[in-house]
């Protein structure tokens, strides 16, 4: 199970990568709050930060004390990314766009996902255009496809205290 910085880590790349909401972030602190006694600041600051920029969310949630496992981090995030593109494959420009700013910032170590997370937000683009063999869903299968094999190779667990929704409210559900 990962630890609290880790978590906040893996929350605030999401946020700046525009996989994670700041309303998910907002329960993940809450639901942290609540799990324990005396909760730092940084905790009740990300809880109270709904109307906060996503960049600034990020910002506190790094705040948090300790170090976090930089690998980890990207592992819960992934984890997070594979859950929403299951759930619901509309989410595929967004989880595309989020894993190629993962592998241009060196996020991403694994070769396969990273190759795919390369390629797969510029191959939407195409097959939608139908300039590539390959259709959207077929696109979509391969990028879910290098997801879950990079996820199921870890042992990748969020707190008892906050498991992430598969797919997210979207603005005005």
């Amino acid at each position: 199970m990962a630890d609290l910085r880790t978590e906040a880590e893996a929350l605030a790349i999401g946020l700046e990568v525009g996989a994670v909401s700041v309303d998910e972030s907002v329960e993940w602190a809450v639901a942290h709050i609540l799990a324990v006694d005396n909760p730092h600041w940084a905790l009740a600051e990300a809880a109270t930060s709904s109307t906060k920029y996503p960049q600034d969310v990020a910002g506190t949630l790094r705040t948090l004390p300790g170090v976090p496992d930089a690998a980890a981090s990207i592992d819960l995030l992934c984890q997070i990314i594979a859950r929403r593109l299951a759930a619901d494959h509309r989410h595929a420009d967004a989880v595309a766009s989020a894993l190629y700013t993962m592998a241009i910032g060196d996020d991403i170590k694994d070769p396969g996902l990273k190759s795919i997370s390369m390629w797969a937000w510029d191959a939407l683009d195409l097959a939608d255009a139908r300039l590539v063999e390959e259709s959207r869903e077929d696109v979509v299968a391969m990028l879910l496809a290098q997801l879950r094999r990079y996820v199921d190779a870890r042992d990748i667990a969020w707190s008892a205290a906050w498991t992430p929704a598969a797919s997210p409210a979207q603005p005005g559900e």
